[in-house]
């Protein structure tokens, strides 16, 4: 039905209207590539917690924003006790 799709798709754009450089994910790499998404490891973006590369994914909202953004993603703890 697309809803899933939509969602994400909503999603993203209001993180554009928030001005939000990019948005990283730990997510499945079948699905999430459709919207744009990519490695995050080769956009030099670590994740604090062990994933997959595969599953450790980044959106770019603002054109060549990865370059100006490296380092270790942290995250809240209750997203971490989720994984």
């Amino acid at each position: 039905m697309g809803v899933g799709s939509r969602l994400v798709s909503v999603g993203l754009e209001q993180c554009r209207i928030k001005g939000w450089e990019i948005v990283v994910l730990a997510g499945h790499p079948n699905y999430y590539p459709r919207f744009g998404f990519v490695q995050a490891r080769e956009k030099d973006l670590e994740c604090e917690v062990e994933l997959p590369d595969e599953a450790w994914m980044v959106i770019e909202l603002k054109k060549g924003a990865p370059t100006n953004i490296k380092g270790k993603v942290v995250f809240q703890p209750e997203f971490k006790a989720a994984l």
